[in-house]
């Protein structure tokens, strides 16, 4: 078991399959991602104050793959499984169910 801390968030990303979701721009970029485990949150500058995280375990997510030319997040591999170790800031969304 992998627990993050602070503002990080463990996610298990999700095979693209033809079809689904198709975002403006450089959609082939994104990538989704389950949430496995989250961080217990960051420390605000400004109110000297513990943030929690936006996300939740078990929210689907879009991240970038790259920035430039440098890959998101950290991997880590555990039971066979590649998991990504990405700050909150990396993910762009959290996808919903309707409107």
């Amino acid at each position: 078991m992998i627990r993050p801390i602070r503002d990080k968030v463990l996610v298990e990303p999700i095979e693209a399959a033809s079809g689904g979701l198709v975002l403006p721009g450089s959609a082939d970029d994104f990538r989704r991602a389950e949430v496995r485990a989250i961080g217990d949150g960051y420390l605000s500058n400004m109110a000297k104050e513990s943030v929690a995280l936006v996300v939740k375990v078990g929210d689907v997510v879009l991240y970038k793959d790259k920035t430039g030319d440098k890959p998101t997040g950290d991997r880590v591999r555990r039971g066979g499984k590649t998991l990504l170790l990405l700050r909150e800031s990396d993910i762009w969304a959290i996808e919903t169910d309707g409107g």
